[in-house]
């Protein structure tokens, strides 16, 4: 197809991963502030700030990065720049979000011994006990590599997972796509 980006995938949802700590999450919680499927989302990264104060942006310079500020997820409602969509909860209410952390989920930090609370990003793993994004993004080909310690968390995070590794029960690592 012209103009397609290697390795993107063609669906427009995302998904809480069913795994490890996350698997609670596919339960009957009925939860009004847990994210579980929703339109799919960009890269983000940290602009600025640090606890409660960060602040989010699109990867890229420019909108020829397909993975941020050129996403094809930035196309489906909204801006070319800004990402909105649908969002479903775990109580069954969707909501129609204009941000990616919208400011009935917040992420609240205990374990660093400065506690916080802050929106979560809904596609960004953020660690539990910090707050901390991730350090490195590996994306080859629109798959994006997961180590168990990002997956392995409580935060809210919908990304469509496409291979998952495993050792008996076990989570050893996992590849999302990315677009």
């Amino acid at each position: 197809i012209t103009g397609s980006v290697p390795g993107v995938s063609n669906m427009s949802y995302a998904h809480t991963p069913p795994y490890l700590r996350r698997l609670g999450q596919w339960g009957s919680t009925f939860k009004s502030s847990e994210a579980v499927i929703g339109n799919r989302g960009p890269m983000w990264e940290t602009a600025g700030g640090t606890g409660a104060d960060l602040i989010w942006q699109l990867t890229g310079s420019s909108t020829s990065d397909p993975y941020g500020l050129g996403s094809n997820t930035l196309l489906i409602h909204g801006g070319k720049t800004t990402w909105e969509g649908n969002i479903g909860y775990n109580d069954n209410h969707v909501s129609f979000e204009q941000r990616p952390d919208p400011e009935n989920i917040t992420l609240s930090i205990t374990g660093n011994g400065d506690p916080f609370t802050r929106n979560d990003n809904l596609f960004v793993s953020e660690d539990d006990d910090t707050g901390d994004a991730p350090s490195s993004t590996s994306i080859t080909d629109g798959k994006l590599t997961l180590n168990t310690e990002r997956l392995d968390q409580r935060n809210a995070y919908l990304k469509i997972i496409g291979v998952v590794t495993a050792n008996a029960n076990t989570v050893t690592g996992a590849t999302a796509w990315q677009d």
